[in-house]
């Protein structure tokens, strides 16, 4: 799990003796050049950072806060960094830790004893997303509106058994994340959101950073969308209350602050080594893996309406980070590209156009209309609405499909390729990751 629990952000590595100001000045060149062609076809908008021992290499701001009234984005502008909000939680747990008011040893019942279970799972287990809790808080679209506090997200966990006996598997658990959010309080007196201002957030001068309440002015924050039919190209996303992510989804961020907390993780300003050594052993909070041969942990972010990534190559000092407002594949293409300019000085990633190509008949989009099975349990259906392809996978809702041919369509949400062969003996589509090249046919089942 150490390495599932991310998707992408790197902490690059090149010597300061080879990193002139030609190489810098070319590998700008090249970063803005791929994110420029993601902002143009309006797949990114938001900060791309890229630093070397805390100092920038590469620092720029795309497009808009607010597309509707062309309020641009800017260096201070927030994200919600969605699931990189882990790392956070994880290190105030360990901080707690080390103010002795906890230990990750200690039973859950110690804190919440009417959890199920909870005199078998330890906050560690919780941390390594081996505790057993159900992945998601809040199951349904319309319970994403509401307001709840750290107590009512508990009493909705409390509702299901858990999914396996603690510290026999390993899932990824926002579920998980919400219940160490309560800890925190419980064992800090204070609520999760002033905890982490009070011991992370103001002593780092992180004053753009704060984990949301939705009762809170939400000023100088990007808002948030998804891919919509060009060439409007966006549409604002699915409202979704920052409350039903405690813990594992809630903080706000910028990229600037986020370069802060970097290198405060590396000069020993927030924890003890020790406690740093554990979180990384163990994958509290990161994601611990290898890109381009060399360690890094990091952990990226999608969440409605915006992405994110954050990676560090431990040994190296070097960071990338890059924080959008636009719900899209760019997230893996970014980890790539950006990874590979940096390491290689030039990238595989094709150039993503993803406007439509095609003008298709309402009345043969509907044949496409149904449920597909991608894999076992996990199902996409697709609807026709107003001449266009819409497409959700399970637990999710629905973003537009561009047009690329009377059977072919590109999906921006995941940078993939939807193909239809709805004459077959077995009806299906051919779903297409165009990073990876890999494809997963899927059979029409409703």
């Amino acid at each position: 799990m150490k390495k599932l629990i991310i998707f992408s952000l790197f902490f690059l590595s090149i010597s300061h003796s080879s990193f002139g100001q030609d190489n810098k000045n070319h590998l700008s060149s090249q970063i803005d050049s791929l994110v420029s062609n993601l902002v143009k076809y309006k797949n990114f908008s938001g900060t791309v950072l890229l630093s070397k021992n805390g100092q920038a290499v590469f620092e720029k701001v795309y497009g808009y806060a607010d597309f509707e009234k062309k309020i641009p984005n800017k260096l201070d502008t927030r994200f919600c960094i969605a699931s990189i909000s882990k790392v956070f939680t994880a290190s105030a747990v360990m901080k707690l830790q080390e103010q002795g008011k906890l230990s990750i040893g200690d039973k859950l019942n110690k804190y919440i004893p009417d959890f199920p279970e909870a005199d078998k799972i330890t906050i560690a287990e919780l941390l390594d997303h081996t505790a057993g809790v159900k992945r998601e808080m809040v199951d349904d679209i319309e319970g994403w509106k509401k307001h709840y506090t750290t107590r009512e997200i508990i009493d909705s966990l409390k509702k299901y058994p858990l999914d396996f006996e603690p510290g026999t598997k390993e899932s990824y658990s926002n579920g998980g994340y919400g219940v160490l959010a309560r800890v925190i309080e419980i064992a800090s007196g204070k609520s999760y959101g002033q905890y982490l201002k009070e011991a992370i957030f103001d002593p780092l001068k992180m004053y753009n950073t704060l984990a949301y309440n939705s009762l809170e002015p939400q000023k100088n924050t990007a808002k948030g969308y998804d891919p919509a039919p060009f060439p409007k190209g966006v549409q604002n996303t699915v409202f979704e209350d920052a409350s039903q992510n405690v813990g594992a989804g809630s903080i706000y961020s910028t990229a600037p602050d986020l370069l802060k907390w970097d290198r405060a993780l590396y000069n020993g300003s927030v924890l003890k080594k020790s406690s740093l050594d554990t979180m990384y052993k163990y994958g509290y909070g990161f994601g611990v893996y290898q890109r381009n041969g060399k360690d890094l942990v990091g952990h990226d972010g999608i969440i409605n309406g915006y992405i994110g990534s954050m990676e560090s190559f431990i040994n190296d000092g070097v960071c990338i980070i890059f924080l959008s407002n636009i719900r899209t594949g760019a997230l893996n293409l970014l980890n790539n590209g950006l990874c590979e300019l940096y390491f290689n000085g030039k990238t595989t990633i094709p150039a993503i156009q993803s406007t439509d190509m095609f003008s298709a008949d309402p009345k043969d989009l509907q044949k496409y209309a149904g449920t597909y099975e991608l894999f076992p349990g996990f199902d996409l259906t697709i609807k026709e609405k107003n001449g266009v392809l819409f497409l959700k996978g399970k637990g999710g809702y629905y973003t537009a499909l561009n047009c690329l041919a009377a059977d072919r369509f590109f999906y921006r949400s995941l940078f993939a390729e939807v193909s239809f062969d709805i004459g077959a003996a077995q009806p299906g589509l051919i779903w297409n990751d165009i990073l990876s090249g890999k494809t997963y046919p899927a059979k029409k089942i409703e």
